[in-house]
Parts: C-alpha cells; structure tokens; sequence
C-alpha cells in the first residue's frame, strides 16, 4: 500500500503506544531518536509526514502495520 497520498495520524501512533504500555522513552530508545521526536510525531507537530523508514521501525516496535498510521 502507498502511503503517498495518505496522511499520516498522529493520534494513531499514540493509540498503537498505549495499547502496548510503552512509554515515550521506551519508544525513542528502540527508534533509536530522543523522547522530544516521537512526542512532535504524536501531536503532529511539526505537521511533517514521518519518512517511510520511520513509519517501519514505528510499525515494527509497535506490532502494527504500517497502514496503521495513515487514513
């Protein structure tokens, strides 16, 4: 599926974290990026869409698919 012309949700990322019990923290460690990063790609700020190596490694650690993140 691309996710080109899809937008990315940040709600979703953080729907996926809470699910898992995973922390900020927790999750920037895996993603190997700081805590500050994974909470702008939460609230979508800025409004960037995550680079598709990001969305993998989000969907890896997270146990969802890739599409997950995108409506």
């Amino acid at each position: 599926m691309s996710h080109d012309t899809l937008e990315f949700q940040p709600f979703r990322l953080r729907l996926a974290r809470h699910f898992w019990g995973t922390t900020l923290q927790e999750l920037a460690d895996t993603l190997s990026c700081t805590r500050q990063h994974v909470s702008q790609m939460e609230t979508g700020t800025p409004r960037l869409k995550p680079e598709d190596d990001v969305v993998q490694a989000l969907a890896a650690a997270l146990k969802v698919a890739p599409g997950f993140f995108f409506h």
